[in-house]
């Protein structure tokens, strides 16, 4: 880098000296700003009054929120349970043996993973609440029994 000598820095001090200093304007003045932000606060309360209502999906075919009628396990076309579970013969829901039991499918028709093993009376009474029309359920204790 090269050295100044102390004539050259006194003439660039003394330039700097007499230049007027530069008024710097505000870009915005207080009453625009003002202005912007009630404007911007009157267009936010507007919004939230009359916000719009989310949306929530319902199915058409069993009331449930959770899905469309278009994806409704419970009415959709019926899956067989996998040939890898046999049956067994034990009710799993009292517990006791049969000689003719039934899957249950408390997870919907379309599920074929989610069953149980149960009697007649138990899939009739617990897992369907007495009508097998009624959307099925997976029972947590068995209403004959108890």
């Amino acid at each position: 880098m090269a050295q100044l000598s102390s004539e050259q820095l006194a003439a660039i001090q003394e330039y700097f000296r007499q230049q007027r200093p530069v008024r710097v304007e505000p870009l915005i003045s207080g009453s625009t700003l003002f202005w912007c932000a009630a404007g911007a606060l009157g267009i936010y309360l507007a919004y939230q009054a009359f916000k719009p209502e989310p949306v929530q999906r319902r199915c058409s075919e069993c009331g449930r929120t959770s899905h469309t009628a278009m994806s409704c396990p419970y009415t959709g076309p019926r899956r067989a349970i996998s040939s890898s579970v046999p049956k067994t013969g034990w009710c799993e829901c009292c517990n006791r043996r049969f000689r003719r039991t039934q899957h249950h499918h408390y997870g919907g028709r379309a599920d074929p993973y989610k069953s149980k093993e149960m009697c007649l009376s138990c899939h009739l009474h617990c897992g369907h609440d007495g009508d097998f029309f009624n959307f099925a359920i997976n029972p947590r204790y068995c209403r004959l029994v108890a």
